[in-house]
């Protein structure tokens, strides 16, 4: 195994020439390498600019370096969230990603260290065909729409592979977000209001039935971060959506990416006018790769999907001490955006 860059200093010409050649590809020699800082929340990232020896085949010209998060503590408040989040993203990008038709970075390295939790991916670096989404901005239908058509071929590849989750683990998950309903009341309330709040306590009540539901319904692989952050959009014609940072992904129902993807990313009243067309759209896209979901099932299970955004808001404001600045000036449009989605479901037509 490759040792892991701890520091941008670090990833050297020689070290990068490894790296590509332990990829598979040409043998390439890299002669200099320029480092570009980008932001994330989770991990530590950079993009590195490559140029090669003339005595040998060229690689790319760009890579995206992506390593386990340098701050403890953003490695404390994500990197241990329900096992290592940096080994599953080593594991999809080695299991997962060629099972599916999804359209992701293609990888030229993936190493992770149990003993010290460090991982470092290279990525296909995309910044010439598309941009970053930012969660602090609206996305247009059109552009959920690509989101979703590759969901959909993730989720078709694995449709009911998965097992249900066990009964505990809900319950673990309803005990985590009363405590941190508890903790963060009072910063939520100044975000959603003292009325909306209280309205939003139904919440409470309904977390299991929802849950169990969900649980014996469709299951499938499910990327279970789906945010205009986490999306890659096309700048070009005839390009896809392509979907990044593949810390969460694990068996669960699909809805939950839908719902994610719909509440996170749209205005309130353009999702409302616009989520039944998108979820039969969604569908469709299921049945042309082979899976059967009922339109008007898929469709309730959304807005179970969708209300359950509240209780990520609710958790992740639990971890606030450990946001960067794009991720404090974007949540609150966010937490609103999950409100709005749980009392639709909670006061709107009844979910049976």
């Amino acid at each position: 195994m490759l040792s892991i860059p701890l520091e941008p200093k670090h990833v050297t010409p020689i070290w990068l020439t490894a790296a590509l050649g332990a990829g598979g590809g040409a043998r390439t020699i890299v002669e200099s390498v320029g480092v570009e800082s980008i932001q994330s929340l989770t991990s530590t990232m950079h993009r590195l600019r490559l140029v090669y020896s003339n005595t040998g085949p060229a690689g790319p010209e760009s890579l995206v370096w992506k390593q386990s998060a340098i701050d403890p503590a953003v490695r404390a408040a994500y990197g241990h969230f329900r096992g290592s989040a940096y080994e599953r993203e080593v594991r999809f990008y080695r299991e997962i990603a060629q099972t599916t038709s999804a359209r992701v970075p293609r990888c030229y390295l993936a190493e992770y260290n149990a003993a010290t939790d460090e991982h470092v991916l290279l990525l296909e670096d995309l910044g010439a065909s598309h941009e970053a989404g930012n969660s602090a901005r609206d996305v247009s239908p059109d552009d959920v729409a690509l989101c979703l058509n590759e969901l959909a071929l993730l989720h078709a590849a694995h449709w009911r592979e998965p097992d249900p989750l066990p009964a505990e683990a809900m319950t673990e998950r309803r005990s985590f977000f009363r405590s941190s309903l508890a903790e963060c009341r009072e910063f939520l309330s100044e975000i959603v209001g003292p009325e909306l709040l209280a309205r939003l306590d139904a919440f409470d009540g309904w977390i299991m039935p929802w849950a169990e539901r969900l649980n014996r319904g469709a299951l499938s692989l499910i990327h279970a971060d789906v945010h205009a952050g986490n999306v890659l959009f096309p700048t070009r014609r005839g390009e896809r959506a392509v979907m990044v940072d593949w810390q969460g992904w694990r068996g669960g129902p699909p809805a939950r990416d839908v719902g994610r993807a719909l509440v996170l990313m749209m205005d309130v009243e353009v999702r409302r006018r616009s989520e039944r067309e998108i979820v039969a759209e969604y569908c469709a896209l299921l049945r042309r790769n082979g899976v059967a979901y009922d339109d008007e099932l898929a469709f309730a299970d959304y807005r179970i999907a969708a209300a359950y955004q509240w209780s990520w808001a609710v958790t992740f404001a639990r971890r606030r001490d450990a946001w960067d600045e794009p991720t404090r000036a974007g949540m609150p449009g966010l937490i609103r955006r999950a409100a709005m989605a749980a009392l639709d479901a909670l006061y709107g037509r009844p979910l049976q």
